[in-house]
C-alpha cells in the first residue's frame, strides 16, 4: 500500500468506541488506496480484541491489527502503531472519536495542496457527554483546547 495517511487508533476495552471510529474512517470521501488504519489494542479484557481482529480480516488491504502488551498506555500503543505505519502523515485518533467524511480530504488539502510546509495539524474537537458526571462536565469545559495548544505550545 502506498499510503498518504496512517491512521493509528490505540484502544483499550472500548468495543463500541472502536466501531464508531473505524466506521467513520471507512466512510471517508478519500480514496482507500491513500490511507491505512492501524488498530493497536492495549490489553483489552473484553471483546474489543475480537472486533479489532474482525476489522483487520474484513479489510486486509486497509486495516492492520497489532497489540501492545508490555506497557499499558495509549502512548505505548501509538508508538507500536508508528512502527508499522507506511504513510507520509501519521494521524492519531482515539477509539471513541468520530470524524466527518471529509476529514482526510481536508487534511490532504492542507498538507499537500495549500501549505506544504505544515508539520502538524489539529482539528476542532466537540465533546459529547453521555454521562453528565462532574468530571465529564469539567473536561468538556477545560480539555481539548486545540487552538491554544497549536499556537502557544506547538503541539496538537
Amino acid at each position: 500500500m502506498d499510503s498518504t495517511f496512517s491512521i493509528i487508533i490505540p484502544v483499550f476495552c472500548d468495543p463500541s468506541g472502536l466501531k464508531t471510529t473505524v466506521e467513520s474512517i471507512l466512510n471517508q470521501d478519500f480514496s482507500k488506496e491513500c490511507y491505512e488504519i492501524i488498530i493497536v489494542d492495549n490489553g483489552s479484557t473484553d471483546n474489543t480484541l475480537e472486533i479489532a481482529k474482525d476489522y483487520a480480516r474484513s479489510y486486509p488491504n486497509l486495516i492492520s491489527f497489532h497489540e501492545e502488551k508490555e506497557i499499558r498506555s495509549s502512548y505505548a500503543a501509538r508508538n507500536k502503531g508508528i512502527l508499522s505505519s507506511k504513510g507520509k502523515i501519521i494521524a492519531f485518533l482515539d477509539a471513541n472519536v468520530s470524524v466527518s467524511p471529509d476529514y482526510l480530504s481536508k487534511a490532504n488539502d492542507v498538507f499537500f495542496v495549500k501549505y506544504q510546509h505544515i508539520q502538524y495539524l489539529g482539528c476542532r474537537v466537540e465533546i459529547v457527554i453521555h454521562n453528565r458526571t462532574i468530571s465529564a462536565i469539567y473536561n468538556s469545559a477545560y480539555d481539548f483546547k486545540i487552538g491554544r495548544d497549536i499556537t502557544e505550545n506547538n503541539y496538537s
